[in-house]
């Protein structure tokens, strides 16, 4: 259950549940087995239990026990509700990375998904602003030499204009850009968690 080698991505970048700053975030250096987004057309928040990804994202879930007792929960979001609305995940010690901390403006009718880290959630981790991206400036050739193609990312994305109308379509990286999908569909994950 060794979860090595890791990535340090962020410093002080991450609020706490408890509150104040995380001070590590590390990325997990290569992807982890297959996973739904969710296993069913129900528009549930991606770290409930009763899916696949959640399963392992979520307390009590697949994540090493001795990561678990130390990780820090913190504050995440995660387009749900509209295409500008977003909600708290604030149940787990793990999470998936947001095109946003990535660099990538996921948009739809102009609006930005807002998912990145930072006061007004407008930044990117400093590993990948020390790489050269920025927010909503993404180098797909640097991320893709991170191991990342074919991975979940925690945002959703309108189906068929609406997010309340249909449940919202999952995003993955395709390691060129983002991959708009079936939220059943299997992909890698890349977990985070912080110390």
């Amino acid at each position: 259950n060794a979860l090595y080698p890791l990535r340090i991505i962020g410093l002080n970048q991450d609020e706490k549940i408890s509150g104040g700053m995380a001070g590590l975030t590390f990325m997990m250096g290569a992807t982890v087995d297959s996973y739904r987004y969710r296993n069913d057309d129900e528009p549930a928040a991606i770290h409930e239990s009763g899916n696949s990804l959640g399963d392992f994202l979520r307390n009590g879930g697949q994540l090493a026990n001795s990561v678990k007792a130390l990780a820090e929960p913190v504050l995440k979001r995660q387009l749900y509700v509209s295409k500008s609305d977003s909600v708290a995940m604030n149940s787990g010690k793990c999470h998936i990375l947001s095109a946003s901390e990535l660099g990538i403006a996921v948009t739809d009718n102009k609006q930005i998904s807002n998912l990145g880290v930072g006061q007004n959630k407008d930044e990117i981790y400093m590993h990948f602003s020390s790489r050269g991206l920025s927010y909503g400036n993404v180098d797909g050739a640097v991320v893709k030499g991170m191991s990342l193609p074919g991975t979940w990312l925690r945002d959703t994305y309108p189906w068929e204009g609406s997010l309340n109308a249909h449940p919202p379509l999952a995003v993955s990286w395709d390691g060129a850009g983002i991959e708009v999908g079936t939220p059943m569909a299997l992909r890698k994950i890349c977990p985070c968690f912080c110390l």
